[in-house]
Order: structure tokens, then C-alpha cells, then sequence
């Protein structure tokens, strides 16, 4: 089965030629890493309604935008869009900078949530997957999906590594991974 966002395109596709094999394309167009659906839908909806406003009261000039309106239209254009675009540039980065973490990103995660997409001093990251607990907890006591980091306590639904002064939090709960880097204190 697919993962839900693997995406290739080979030269065929893209061109529109017949159904003979043709290698896929390198880099970055091999997988196009998932973002909040709901996000992308209220970035575009927020943008395509600045726009109308723009067009209507600025461009037309059918109606007097007044004080209120030219306000809310730069609170679209200039506020909203840019944190959701910030948002969803975080979350397309998100499992690069588990990787970096030493921690492989499990192959069921279906995206990052939220702004919880590893940045900072004391990062955090949650994923939403297919997967099951068991699977995802199997999955992180293998050692080769934790670099240099070690075990040091688990249950159901819970792992709590170490690695030099730092330490990581797992745990998975309906449908969802949280990573924590815990502040050494």
C-alpha cells in the first residue's frame, strides 16, 4: 500500500506520454512531505478572499471599503496568511528535523500537526499515523530508528530515551506521535 503522502511523478506522467516505464524523478519530487489539510484549505480560502476584497473595493472601486474593511483586509494579507504559510513550511520540514534528531521518522506517519514541528531550543513534534500503538512503539525499540540514543524506560504506549545530557519523551495516543525533548533541569 502507498503511503498517503508518497507522491512520484515520472517523466511519463508529466509529459503525457502512454503507459511505457520511465524512471522517476530525483530529489525532491520523489516525496512531498504532508501538511495539515485543513491549514492549506484555510490559507487558500484566506487568500482568495483577500483577493476578492482586494479586486472589488481597490481595483473596481464598487463600494467604499471604509476603515473596518481596509483593516480586515490587511489583517488577511499581512497577519493570517503569513503565520499559516510559516505553519505549513514548518510542518514540511518537521521529519527532516527528527532525522537530524537521530530518530527515523516511522513510515505510517501521515503528517506533522499543528506548530509542534520540532523547532527550537526544547522542540516538540507530533505526527499523526495509520499505524498502530504496538507498531510504533516496536518501531522505536529497534535501534536502528534511534541513533546513539538509549532505551531507558517503556510501557504501552510510552519511551523515554537518553543521550548524553539530553533526554526524549515518545509517546502515542489515538492516532497521533508526540516527540518531547525534555529539558534537562
Amino acid at each position: 500500500m502507498l503511503h498517503p503522502c508518497d507522491v512520484k511523478l515520472s517523466r511519463t506522467v508529466l509529459r503525457g506520454e502512454g503507459s511505457r516505464k520511465a524512471p522517476d524523478l530525483p530529489g525532491a519530487f520523489k516525496k512531498l512531505y504532508c501538511m495539515e489539510i485543513s491549514l492549506i484549505i484555510i490559507l487558500s480560502f484566506t487568500l482568495l478572499f483577500a483577493v476578492l476584497l482586494y479586486y472589488v473595493f481597490i481595483v473596481k472601486r464598487k463600494h467604499d471599503l471604509g476603515a473596518r474593511g481596509i483593516a480586515g483586509m490587511i489583517v488577511m494579507i499581512a497577519i493570517i496568511a503569513p503565520i499559516l504559510l510559516m505553519v505549513l513550511f514548518n510542518q514540511s520540514g518537521a521529519e527532516q528535523r527528527l532525522k537530524e534528531m537521530g530518530f527515523n521518522p516511522h513510515p505510517d506517519f501521515t503528517g506533522s500537526i499543528g506548530i509542534a514541528t520540532g523547532s527550537g531550543e526544547n522542540p516538540i513534534w507530533i505526527f499523526s499515523t495509520n499505524a498502530e500503538t504496538e507498531s510504533i512503539v516496536h518501531f522505536y525499540k529497534e535501534r536502528d530508528n534511534h541513533d546513539g540514543w538509549s532505551l531507558i524506560s517503556e510501557n504501552h504506549n510510552r519511551l523515554f530515551f537518553i543521550k548524553k545530557d539530553k533526554k526524549m519523551s515518545i509517546s502515542v495516543s489515538n492516532k497521533k506521535v508526540f516527540f518531547t525533548l525534555i529539558p534537562d533541569q
